[in-house]
């Protein structure tokens, strides 16, 4: 099946560049989470302080499923 846009989650490991690399060039996403050291660790409070203040702006994208009773319900925003 040559499916594009199929998200992989996967824990610490696929981090690597070396293991989303190959999914980004045949058009698939991944999801893992980033490690807290080297330039990530010192840019983290940032991001989150970014986000923060984006969510009080109004900014965020929300992400919505609909229920099993046909309600729209946010799960996410980003």
């Amino acid at each position: 099946m040559n499916r594009i846009g199929l998200l992989f989650v996967g824990d610490c490991k696929m981090s690597a560049l070396e293991t989303r690399a190959p999914l980004g060039g045949h058009q698939q996403y991944s999801l893992s989470p980033l490690p807290l050291t080297g330039t990530t660790a010192q840019q983290m409070d940032g991001w989150i302080s970014q986000g923060v203040a984006q969510a009080h702006a109004g900014e965020l994208h929300p992400i919505v499923r609909t229920s099993e009773v046909a309600e729209a319900v946010v799960i996410a925003q980003g």
